[in-house]
């Protein structure tokens, strides 16, 4: 009897535990998915940036979402209001329903119902897609766009601009001009 329970525990053990490991090691990789939702949300988003003291960028949101691999996303809409560095006065602002910072292109894409108001030049464009890169004070798109000043009506496809919108280019114009 003795020599019985010597051979047969360490067996039993054995087993008990290469049952324990495979049933654990099963549960958790069939049922572990990663998490992939925002690491932190803010509401109520005022960002200022400024240099010396002066405003450049107010950007502000209801709502922002941050990712673990750092891009944003800005589901409930966003304005952005571009300062003249030497005035410190707003001669512009971009609106948008959506927008989506990519971390790795320093990029901002903002999407449905895109406006750019330029108030010094009174300029206006309206678009569906557009691109500003923060970094070389850029904007620009490749979808169609509006852009409506006091006396002329411009359409065209594709833009490309300074992020204040007081100087820029269509790439494939069409619209009504005046003539002189």
């Amino acid at each position: 009897m003795l020599r019985y329970l010597l051979y047969q525990r360490p067996v039993v053990t054995f087993l008990f535990l290469l049952f324990a490991y495979a049933c654990q090691n099963k549960e958790v990789h069939q049922y572990e998915k990663p998490y992939k939702g925002p690491m932190m949300v803010i509401n109520h988003i005022q960002a200022l940036v400024s240099d010396s003291g002066k405003p450049q960028i107010l950007m502000t949101a209801p709502e922002q979402q941050e990712f673990e691999s750092g891009n944003r996303y800005f589901y409930k809409g966003i304005k952005i209001d571009f300062y003249d560095p030497d005035t410190t006065k707003k001669p512009s602002e971009l609106t948008a329903k959506r927008c989506k910072y990519d971390k790795k292109k320093n990029l901002y894409t903002v999407t449905e119902n895109v406006v750019i108001q330029n108030y010094v030049e009174k300029k206006k464009l309206e678009t569906e897609v557009l691109h500003w890169d923060p970094l070389n004070h850029k904007i620009f798109t490749d979808k169609f766009v509006k852009i409506q000043t006091p006396e002329e009506l411009l359409t065209g496809t594709g833009l490309e601009s300074n992020e204040d919108f007081s100087s820029y280019k269509i790439l494939k114009v069409s619209g009504i001009f005046p003539m002189q």
